[in-house]
């Protein structure tokens, strides 16, 4: 029943929709005519419409034409103009007569065209009467109440106008035009309005026959009752026009034109068009009249009901076809169903068949997998036991009772495991694999199984007969891609089921599960017992080795650490193994950024792993650890590093003594030697005298011997702080040429000593490098001073300066014996020279070469050498080469002497030499006083800030090892002080490259000289830093009261050079000493040293400016002729120097006044 039902649904719910969807499309079919109907005569209407529009319009262009003709007449003209200046009513009638007898004529002619009226009107009358009045016979109206608004327009205007009156019974098409004056034909006295009037229509019957159509003029009149307007026909063509306004049939007349289809009484439809006309100056207002124009419109209209039947009638049959059509696709889609239907029962029947198997072949598989599933889930800490209990889960799924793995080489048969009820096979057993089942699996490599051995051709196997076994399955072991033995299960009975493809599958899975855990325990005991084994050899050693491991959000953590960590970090190698932040919770907060930019840097470029950092334990003991290792990036994005980490705090604690002792070394070797050398450079130079001829030679003698101790020193310093990265370079962009002029100047002296002579063979101007000038001139000297003392005498060192690519080489070629071949790969190693009996014969330390290798690299360049022995040699340095433009000047580099002697001397200047050693503090002072300065010693730090604080230096002479602190501890103080920030120092000290290493720059100085330092170069240092500033005023201050002191110095610290005295007698010092600008005297105590200083200004012989600070004013013949400015002390400090800067101004006017 129920499927009969379907069909017959179908059917129905399918006619439904066809029924539906062919009857939208219909009524749109219809609609779609019944539009276009309607379109046609509202096209036909509107063509009505525009006939009668132009009809209309060529009736009043013939109306005014008519009026502005009338009015041209010159006896009409003339009539009006005595009628318009006449009162008389006798004359007026006789001037009447006269116009209508002129106006006859044209009156008769009008009417004959069908004008209604003619009307002449006076103008400016009250009552608006026409002068002369002519209509049709019949019609006897002597005003025309409603041509009031023409004849304004035109009277105002002066101009014919036209337009629509209406009388309350009829609408008329009327023109007026302006009579004017004869003779004034411009802007002429009015004296009259003619007025033609025709009917809406010129002609009615004429209209009609031209439309071929029936046409009526109507007339609006106003409803007795109040009701809305009602019309009547004034004028047609058809009678029948009366019937439909009776039986209102009209559509409602607005003001625009209407359409609509009417029925006639001859059962005719009619198309009806109403033209609506309104009153001229009303025109917004409601139709007055109307044009109606009817059309027989029946032809269309059949011809309209034949279409909407064939719409009908084509789309009905469109129905039926497509119902039939469906009843057919139903009954053929229902007979294909049915056959489908049978055939995809048939296929259910065999599909549920096979999923019957298919399931109890999943079921197998499902315990298959369940069992392996739950082999591999074992956990136990022994191969032997994870194996035995594997073989008995699976003999269990399998079930048969006996299950060995096993290891065949050749004929030996060895089992590693087995299972069996009655320990039939047990580990370790040892049989021929020939006697086993076995062999036929390592023969086909492949799986083996059958479930019955007598009927299926194992019946004579050596292992039916020794061991009973009927039914077999096995599968081959592989082990690192080889055959390592057999996989096994075996029952004593004929097996009740054949193997199928799911047992055959699970023991070739389970035997690749035994390869692999086997393989897996092989490797965990081979990482055991190298573990063992690396946990023995990183005991005995001194650090500790490491695996350092960071994940991609960076968590630290050390999978590896010997056993050192526990005494680095005092935490166990399994507490670091997954977390390592208590190993960084141990490292010196000051120490911790670097290390942790150092592992960031590792990681991010993968670069080797470098660093030195400290420790604290806890028991408060700080270690000092040096690591290295090897990043290496994981698959998952983290990085693990290996390495190693020692203590190094014992190499810290040696370095820092070394250190040490390097600088107290140096410092106890060089300021003696600066002493010894300096004094006998001034005694040779004749600072104290001539020296006797007698005591020359040994004098030469003594400073040679001091300066080639000096150059002894200086190599191993040198070479020292190169090794320790401790000397600094003042890279320079600067000229070549000059500088190696300038060495070849300096050791040309050297060189006389061998009559040896420096020639320059080849030169290369326009050219600079980027250099340290000081470490240049060093390299040079070593390479030219050695081509001296190897070179015969009488002979010439070569000098070539030559452009090599984008280098620029300098050779020294020297003509001496040559280095023999066995040497050249040592020349350039510490303490080496050709022949041990040269450093006798020519003395040096071997380190000269070594050093200039390593000032060279430094700088950027590269040094090497070339040489046969017996035919001298060749050194050459090359630096990178900067093309200066050929029009630039180069600098010239003048030679120490040529500096100091050009600069001028003030004779004024005030020097501090802060240096602990006595000798070496006098002999500076012994200098500088020579060139013209004035010298104070301070050997500690606090003497130094005594003088500091009581005079005003113009510079200072700073060593940096004094016996209370650093000198850069004084260096930093001054400047820190806005009065001494820009006050120029002079580092004269042993270790002064390690001084200038240390601040970083960060404190400006104006030059750095070793000791032993030259002379030329301090001279020169000195000079040029004094003649930058401005001359400053000196002033002095004698004092009484400190803090009035303290006011005074720091305003005018900044701009004026201030010394202070104490006392009378340091007063009397400064004196003699200084000529000051100023002279300042504290009179605050009656007791004061100001006081008895008083006296002894009006003795100078130049007489300074004096302020006087006192709360009292002074008898004048306590001052004398010392002319003076009297401050009270409470002055503001602003007001202070402005006192200060008032008396120097007057006696700078005074001196030029005299």
């Amino acid at each position: 029943m129920k499927v009969l039902r379907l069909p017959l649904l179908t059917t129905l719910l399918g006619s439904v929709l066809l029924t539906a969807f062919f009857g939208f499309m219909l009524n749109q079919a219809l609609d779609n005519d019944r539009e276009a109907f309607q379109r046609d005569l509202g096209f036909q209407s509107q063509e009505q419409g525009i006939t009668v529009s132009a009809t209309r319009a060529g009736l009043e262009r013939r109306v005014q034409v008519l009026a502005t003709t009338l009015v041209a007449d010159p006896v009409v003209r003339a009539v009006m103009s005595q009628a318009a200046q006449e009162a008389s009513p006798d004359r007026l009638a006789t001037l009447r007569a006269r116009l209508r007898d002129n106006i006859g004529p044209y009156w008769q002619s009008l009417r004959a065209g069908g004008a209604l009226e003619l009307n002449v009107f006076l103008p400016g009358a009250d009552d608006r009467k026409p002068f002369l009045h002519t209509e049709p016979p019949g019609v006897g109206r002597e005003t025309i109440a409603d041509s009031d608004y023409l004849l304004q327009q035109s009277e105002a205007t002066g101009e014919p106008v036209f337009g629509i009156e209406f009388d309350g019974e009829r609408a008329t098409t009327a023109a007026i035009a302006p009579i004017l004056a004869p003779g004034d034909e411009r802007g002429g006295a009015l004296v009259g309005l003619l007025e033609v009037e025709f009917g809406l229509v010129a002609n009615v019957q004429q209209l009609s026959e031209q439309l071929e159509s029936g046409v009526a003029i109507l007339a609006r009149r106003e409803s007795e009752n109040g009701g809305g307007p009602l019309w009547r026909v004034n004028e047609s063509s058809d009678e029948r026009i009366v019937e439909w306004l009776d039986r209102h049939r009209f559509p409602e007349i607005r003001t625009r034109a209407e359409w609509r289809v009417v029925q006639g009484n001859n059962r005719h439809h009619y198309l009806l068009t109403l033209v609506p006309v309104s009153r001229s100056g009303d025109e917004g207002s409601q139709a007055v009249a109307a044009i109606a124009i009817w059309k027989d419109v029946n032809v269309q209209f059949q011809h309209r009901q034949a279409q909407m039947l064939a719409t009908w009638l084509r789309w009905g049959v469109a129905w039926g076809i497509a119902e039939v059509c469906l009843l057919l696709l139903l009954w053929g889609t229902r007979r294909v169903t049915r056959e489908a239907m049978l055939q995809h029962q048939q296929r259910l029947e065999q599909q549920k068949t096979s999923l019957v198997l298919l399931n109890q072949s999943l079921e197998a598989q499902k315990d298959a997998l369940q069992t392996l599933n739950d082999i591999a889930a074992l956990q136990e800490r022994s191969f032997a036991v994870l194996m035995e209990r594997a073989l008995e889960a699976a003999a269990a799924h399998l079930d048969m009772p006996f299950a060995v793995a096993n290891q065949i080489d050749g004929e030996n048969y060895i089992i590693h495991s087995g299972y069996s009820p009655d320990n039939r096979f047990v580990r370790g057993q040892v049989l021929k694999t020939s006697e086993t089942y076995c062999s036929a699996v390592v023969a086909r490599s492949d799986v083996v199984a059958f479930t019955d051995a007598d009927n299926e051709g194992w019946r004579d196997h050596r292992c039916r007969l020794l061991f009973g076994l009927k039914s077999y399955i096995g599968a081959p072991i592989w082990v690192h891609g080889e055959r390592f033995g057999a996989l096994a299960f075996s029952d004593e009975r004929v097996r009740g089921r054949p193997f199928d493809e799911a047992d055959r599958e699970f023991v070739r899975l389970l035997a690749r599960w035994v390869g692999a855990t086997l393989m897996r325990w092989q490797e965990v005991e081979a990482r055991e017992e190298l573990s063992a084994r690396l946990t023995k050899i990183a005991s005995q050693v001194p650090g500790l080795i490491y695996q350092y491991h960071q994940d991609t959000e960076g968590r630290p953590s050390f999978p590896y650490a010997s056993e050192a960590i526990k005494a680095y970090y005092d935490v166990t190698p399994e507490q670091a193994k997954h977390d390592a932040t208590q190993v960084f919770e141990h490292i010196v907060p000051e120490d911790m950024e670097l290390l942790l930019e150092s592992i960031r840097e590792s990681e991010q470029n993968l670069t080797p792993w470098h660093c030195e950092y400290r420790v604290k334990r806890p028991d408060g003991e700080i270690l000092w650890l040096s690591g290295q290792s090897v990043p290496e990036r994981e698959e998952d994005g983290s990085t693990t590093w290996h390495g190693f980490l020692h203590d190094v705090t014992e190499r810290k604690r040696n370095e820092r003594l070394k250190g040490e002792f390097i600088s107290t070394v140096s410092h106890e070797l060089r300021t003696p030697l600066t002493s010894i050398s300096g004094s006998l450079g001034l005694i040779q130079g004749g600072a104290l005298g001539e020296p006797p001829e007698s005591m020359r030679s040994m004098l030469a003698v003594a400073h040679g011997n001091a300066k080639r101790l000096i150059l002894l020193i200086n190599d191993l310093l040198d070479m020292e702080k190169l090794v320790a990265g401790k000397m600094t370079f003042q890279m320079q962009e600067q000229p070549l040429m000059p500088l190696i002029d300038q060495a070849i100047e300096s050791n040309q002296a050297y060189a006389d000593q061998f009559k040896v002579h420096y020639v320059v063979t080849e030169r290369l101007e326009q050219t600079d490098v980027n250099v340290d000038a000081m470490r240049l001139q060093q390299v040079l000297s070593n390479l030219l001073s050695n081509a001296a003392k190897f070179s015969p005498p009488d002979m010439q060192v070569e000098v070539r300066v030559e452009p090599i690519g984008e280098n620029v080489r300098v050779s020294v070629i020297d003509h001496g014996p040559g280095i023999p071949d066995a040497f050249h790969d040592r020349i350039f190693q510490k303490f080496s020279q050709a022949d041990g009996s040269s450093t006798r014969k020519q003395g040096g330390t071997g380190l000269g070469l070594a050093i200039t290798r390593e000032l060279v690299e430094r700088m950027r360049g590269s040094i090497n050498f070339f040489s046969e022995e017996g035919q001298g040699a060749c050194f050459f340095f090359e630096l990178p080469r900067i093309d200066r433009p050929a029009d630039a000047e180069p600098e010239t580099v003048l030679p120490m002497s040529e500096t100091v002697a050009e600069m001028p001397v003030d004779p004024g200047s005030r020097l501090l030499i802060v240096e602990d050693d006595p000798d070496t503090a006098l002999l500076l002072a012994i200098m500088v006083r020579r060139w013209g300065y004035q010298a104070e010693i301070a050997h500690t730090l606090e003497e130094a800030l005594g003088w500091i604080e009581r005079r005003s230096f113009d510079a200072i002479t700073l060593d940096l090892m004094l016996p209370d602190g650093s000198g850069l501890t004084l260096l930093r103080q001054l400047r820190e002080q806005p009065a001494t920030r820009e006050l120029p120092v002079l580092v004269v000290s042993a270790i002064a490259e390690e001084g200038q290493l240390e601040i970083g720059g960060q404190l400006n100085a104006v030059d750095w000289l070793a000791k032993p330092f030259d002379e030329g170069r301090l001279a020169s240092a000195l000079q040029g830093s004094l003649s930058a500033g401005p001359r400053r005023e000196r002033i002095m201050h004698v004092e009484s009261d400190a803090d009035l002191t303290r006011r005074v110095a720091g305003q005018i610290a900044a701009s004026m050079t201030l010394d202070v005295a104490r006392s009378v007698a340091e007063a009397r010092y400064l004196l003699d000493s200084n000529e000051y600008g100023l002279i300042s005297l504290d009179l605050t105590e009656n007791q004061g040293p100001g006081w008895e200083i008083i006296p002894l200004l009006s003795q100078l012989s130049r007489q300074p400016a004096v302020i006087i600070l006192s709360e009292q004013a002074l008898a004048p013949t306590l001052l004398g002729r010392v002319e003076t400015a009297i401050a009270r002390p409470g002055l503001s400090a602003e007001e202070l120097m402005a006192a200060f800067d008032r008396q120097l101004r007057h006696r700078d006017a005074d001196g030029e006044e005299t």
